[in-house]
């Protein structure tokens, strides 16, 4: 039992990955419970403990992190075995390695919520855990590991209930998003204090977070508390292909942050969703050759309505930047923001609506205050994430009657990522479907087929990635969306003018404006993190050699600037992205790029 905390005290710890991503690359569903495979595929469980021993984890973790009554559903009778088996293979998997890894019996949250929410008191839900540790414990694992949690509260509930009968060694971990906030509204601060008051020896993040986001919110506070802090970050945000989930950050990218995490004070390591056993194999070649280095700096990070973008898209260049809605009912910052850039000569400003499905003030409530205050026309982003088809056309029927002339139809980033990964993810009809309800407004015909009694006036773009990796299948995509009626096309962020070029030839659609997306990329940092982190981007080598040359304050802005004059001469716009967020920055690069 003394065995994890003496381990934490002598050296740098490093746990194992995912479990979850393996099993589907063994033909596991994603539907179906995983810790129900340690009972249908005892194998691939082993199989894989295996590996990560193979790799170099200090510590391998149970499959049993979905094994709960709740989780289980109908197979909650296999709870007890599932639970026993599971520590007993681990056990098995050590055994045979010859290696002196220990075993983490890994506990999930149940998947409810507590009344007056949910369904549950505490007392059951303490219950439930009390069980579920009993079981465990009884198989003698090294340690508990609670993990994913988003809920102090019910955290507090799983580590109170198993000390009251054991004082076995307790890591505790909860996923937070960029802020440092919980889905829950917890803070990340308050929540490692709060955990190791409850009984925890560690305490930390896991899940939902990268590598390059777990390291902004955690490392902060590891000279202000002195608690044992693990990390064990996604590879990445996912994307979905073909209905299958995806993690974009390679093993070796895990290498380099594994270096920034050890620099700057934590010593207990590991990974989560998306990983295998490479990425905790350069964890471990990390830990073997850490040498203190001196770590990157952080940058801080109705009457006169504005006609639609149509009448003046063909007849002259675009400029547009993108403005992200405030958190709070406070928006004089923001619109100060929006007034300082309207003075360059912009045409429009993109109001994004909710990205990374992260919680802000309604797009189309901000849109009507920038008309108002500001006078400059919005593109509303409108996605389909949070709309059933009623809300669809209630939502573009009350944007135009607040002035909103134009429209950007996008799919909208899943609940999963953001704020509340609980929140239901709609989705009833795609963006091609979306383009055909706001032309029918447009003709007077409303979803159902029946006539309006008046028309919308709306102008509505589309998105389009040059870069994409199927260029073909993005192409023809793009193809319906004009075919359904999209006037013009915003692109992703381009970071190759010849991919760009080559993009709109074999597009061929000379009638459709295509505005290019361009971003300021603030650092070497922030390009690594787009590129391996973000689904969608793909950074050319020139741009991280240019980083490695010259990291300078002005380096990123350079950049942005080059390829936006060079975008000038193949594109009908420039859709303007900051990752720095600063007014001045941005009036920078807009006033150089237009003024060449």
């Amino acid at each position: 039992m003394e065995k994890f905390r003496s381990l934490i005290k002598e050296k740098i710890v490093l746990f194992d990955g995912a479990m979850g991503t393996l099993l589907l690359d063994y033909g596991v569903s994603e539907a179906d419970n995983k810790s129900l495979q340690t009972l249908k595929n005892s194998e691939f469980v082993k199989n894989i403990h295996s590996d990560y021993i193979r790799s170099g984890a200090d510590v391998i973790t149970t499959n049993t992190f979905d094994a709960n009554p709740y989780k289980l559903k109908n197979n909650k009778d296999k709870l007890n075995d599932i639970l026993k088996l599971s520590v007993k293979i681990a056990r098995e998997s050590v055994k045979t390695s010859g290696k002196n890894v220990l075993v983490a019996a890994s506990i999930g949250p149940l998947g409810i919520m507590l009344r007056p929410y949910g369904i549950i008191s505490y007392q059951e839900m303490s219950d439930i855990y009390s069980k579920i540790a009993s079981i465990l414990l009884k198989e003698k694992p090294d340690l508990l590991i609670f993990e994913t949690f988003s809920s102090l509260l019910e955290m507090k509930s799983a580590i109170m209930a198993v000390r009251k009968f054991s004082s076995i060694p307790i890591v505790s971990s909860m996923t937070f998003n960029t802020d440092g906030i919980s889905a829950m509204g917890d803070s990340l601060e308050r929540s490692i204090v709060e955990m190791h008051s409850y009984g925890s020896d560690v305490t930390g993040v896991n899940c939902f977070l990268g590598p390059k986001d777990s390291f902004d919110i955690i490392t902060p506070l590891v000279k202000k508390y002195k608690i044992p802090l693990i990390v064990q970050p996604n590879a990445g945000l996912p994307t979905v292909v073909n209905n299958k989930t995806f993690y974009l950050s390679n093993p070796q990218y895990f290498k380099e942050y594994a270096n920034l995490f050890l620099e700057n004070g934590i010593r207990i390591l590991g990974s989560c969703c998306g990983t295998t056993p490479k990425h905790t194999s350069e964890m471990h070649d990390s830990i073997v050759n850490f040498i203190p280095r001196k770590v990157p700096a952080f940058s801080d990070s109705s009457d006169n309505i504005p006609p639609g973008l149509k009448k003046i898209l063909k007849k002259q260049f675009i400029y547009t930047v993108e403005i992200t809605p405030p958190k709070s009912l406070i928006y004089e910052k923001t619109l100060n923001k929006i007034n300082e850039i309207k003075k360059t000569g912009i045409n429009a400003i993109n109001v994004t609506e909710n990205p990374l499905a992260k919680i802000r003030m309604s797009p189309s409530a901000f849109s009507k205050i920038i008309l108002e205050k500001s006078g400059i026309p919005p593109i509303l982003h409108f996605t389909l994430r949070d709309r059933n088809l009623l809300a669809i056309q209630s939502d573009l029927l009350g944007a135009h009657a607040l002035g909103i002339r134009n429209i950007f139809a996008i799919r909208g980033d899943p609940s999963i990522m953001g704020d509340f990964p609980r929140a239901t993810t709609v989705y009833d009809v795609n963006t091609v479907e979306l383009i055909k309800i706001v032309k029918n407004l447009n003709l007077g015909i409303d979803i159902t087929g029946r006539k309006t009694k008046n028309r919308t006036e709306f102008t509505v773009g589309a998105a389009a990635n040059p870069g994409s990796s199927d260029l073909n299948s993005e192409i023809e995509r793009v193809k319906q969306k004009i075919r359904a009626g999209a006037d013009f096309i915003i692109t992703q962020p381009v970071f190759s003018v010849d991919k760009f070029i080559a993009f709109k030839k074999r597009l061929n659609e000379p009638s459709t404006p295509i505005i290019a997306g361009l971003m300021e990329v603030k650092d070497l940092r922030y390009a690594d993190f787009l590129e391996n982190e973000v689904p969608g981007f793909s950074i050319p080598e020139e741009i991280f050699v240019k980083f490695r040359d010259s990291d300078t304050e002005d380096t990123g802005a350079d950049i942005a600037v080059e390829l936006g004059r060079e975008l000038k001469k193949s594109a009908d716009g420039i859709y303007f992205v900051s990752s720095s967020g600063k007014t001045k920055k941005i009036v920078d690069i807009l006033k150089r790029i237009m003024d060449e």
